[in-house]
C-alpha cells in the first residue's frame, strides 16, 4: 500500500516539475499566488525590472492590502525581492 501512495506523490511531483512550477508553490495561498503570478507575468525578473505594488495590483486583480500583505510574505519566504526606491518600492521575482 506504501508503494501506491509513493508512486502517486512521484506522478504528482512529476507533473509539477513538467509544468515549469515550482513544488514550493504548494506552500503558498491564493492570493499569494496570484499576486506572485502577476509580478512573473509583468516580466520583473531582476533589479532593474523592479514593479511597483501599484502595478502588481492592477495585473494581479486584487485589493492593495492583499497586494502589500503577500508582498511581505513572498519576501519573507525568498519568492520576491523588495528593492527601497524615491518614490515607492519594487519588486522581482527570485525563484
Amino acid at each position: 500500500m506504501i508503494y501506491y501512495y509513493a508512486i502517486i506523490f512521484i506522478c504528482f511531483f512529476t507533473n509539477l516539475v513538467y509544468k515549469g512550477e515550482l513544488m514550493a508553490d504548494v506552500s503558498l495561498n491564493p492570493n499569494e499566488k496570484k499576486v506572485y503570478d502577476a509580478i512573473k507575468k509583468l516580466g520583473a525578473t531582476s533589479e532593474d525590472k523592479v514593479k511597483s505594488a501599484d502595478d502588481i495590483m492592477k495585473a494581479a486583480g486584487v485589493g492593495k492590502a492583499i497586494v502589500t500583505s503577500a508582498l511581505q510574505t513572498l519576501a519573507t519566504k525568498g519568492y520576491v525581492k523588495r528593492v527601497a526606491r524615491a518614490k515607492s518600492a519594487g519588486y522581482y521575482v527570485l525563484k
